[in-house]
């Protein structure tokens, strides 16, 4: 079977929270980036979190 990587920007957001929620069930995602403002604190071996100022870009 194929694996596939997702990125999602606004995962602590409705959408993006049950989006996140049903790439952890499907078995065809190995991995799951997600940015945010603010840590979210999720604690699954498939998600990493990337916390990034979307007004500084450049750090």
């Amino acid at each position: 079977m194929i694996t596939k990587s997702a990125v999602i920007f606004g995962a602590s957001g409705m959408v993006g929270h049950a989006l996140l929620h049903e790439l952890i069930r499907n078995n065809r995602y190995e991995s799951i980036t997600i940015f945010v403002r603010k840590p979210m604190y999720t604690r699954h071996l498939k998600v990493k979190e990337v916390v990034i100022d979307l007004y500084d870009i450049e750090k």
